[in-house]
């Protein structure tokens, strides 16, 4: 595996792209001004510090795994070297990527919008993690093997846009501006 590959492969495998707004704090006359928040308003921002806080995360694991694998990758003479680095560091990937499932599933959600906004985006992990186990069962590429894992790539990018779209409607419905998770003032 190229190295560059490695790093456009973490980056497309391990991005979470989850969460795109920045907290901030609503100021002392802001919180006096405020209601009580709304369940959707409360849903949204536990998921979307879930997924600030995966984000985060998912940054320090990507430099970690680029680290372990790009010396592999430079040392490995033989094809066969390179296929087995290959699978390690997708196996690595999946694994990253079924402990995001599972962190994100166990986020208890009532709002069914919201929920359905996180459900849509463990399908994106899913479609990731089958990217994945396309390129390990494929170690050489063939049309077919190409043609399953670009497919598996362009439903995870619908679903990437699907779930940061969905996320853009519910935080103008919650009343959310954007980039900032507080409501508006009226």
């Amino acid at each position: 595996m190229h190295p560059k590959i490695l790093t456009a492969l973490t980056l497309a495998v391990l991005g979470t792209g989850a969460a795109h707004a920045a907290p901030t704090n609503p100021t002392p006359t802001r919180a006096a001004a405020q209601t009580t928040p709304t369940v959707l308003q409360q849903n949204l921002l536990t998921l979307i510090k879930a997924g600030q806080a995966m984000e985060a995360e998912t940054q320090v694991k990507q430099a970690e795994i680029e680290k372990k694998y790009q010396p592999k990758v430079a040392e490995a003479k033989t094809d066969a070297q390179k296929a087995a680095i290959q699978t390690q560091f997708l196996n690595e990937v999946i694994a990253y990527k079924s402990y995001q499932k599972q962190k994100f599933a166990a986020i208890k959600l009532t709002e069914p919008s919201v929920s359905n906004l996180r459900d849509q985006y463990i399908e994106t992990l899913n479609s990731d993690i089958a990217a994945a186990q396309i390129v390990i069962a494929n170690p050489k590429p063939t049309a077919d093997s190409k043609k399953k894992f670009a497919e598996q790539l362009t439903k995870s990018k619908n679903l990437t846009l699907a779930v940061r779209n969905g996320l853009e409607t519910l935080m103008k419905k919650a009343g959310f501006k954007k980039q900032v998770l507080q409501p508006k003032t009226k």
